[in-house]
């Protein structure tokens, strides 16, 4: 799974955005995945566990399918997986801002305003999902 992982992030800093997008759709079905079953997880928030799963939901419905690839199985809910998840949706995050500024609009399938949304969509799905751990 760590390497699956790995690879999204090497993904998420391709050159090539349509790598890059199909990197941070996938970041966004991971933690999907991984919300969904952590609000069935005795020790972790529910209630943030849905948020999380939510925006993510939104984040990934913004961006185009991916053409290759197959799809990643989550993590197991935990304490560290829902941090490593976390940390992939915030480079997620800065991927796709960037991307939203630095690229010409032609060359994109989507609009500097989806790309950017879509970015703060990610860095609210960290949040939530750092916020699964009850103290």
């Amino acid at each position: 799974m760590s390497a699956a992982l790995d690879d999204l992030n090497r993904a998420l800093a391709s050159p090539r955005p349509e790598e890059m997008l199909a990197a941070a759709w996938e970041a966004f079905d991971v933690g999907l995945g991984l919300a969904d079953a952590a609000a069935w997880e005795d020790g972790l928030d529910e209630l943030q566990a849905v948020v999380a799963g939510q925006l993510c939901a939104e984040g990934r419905a913004l961006l185009p399918l991916p053409v290759h690839g197959r799809p990643i199985t989550p993590p197991a809910p935990s304490a560290a997986s829902a941090q490593r998840c976390a940390t992939l949706l915030d480079d997620t995050s800065a991927a796709l801002t960037a991307l939203a500024d630095g690229c010409p609009t032609a060359e994109l399938p989507l609009s500097g305003d989806v790309l950017r949304r879509a970015g703060e969509l990610a860095d609210q799905s960290a949040r939530s999902l750092r916020a699964l751990v009850s103290d």
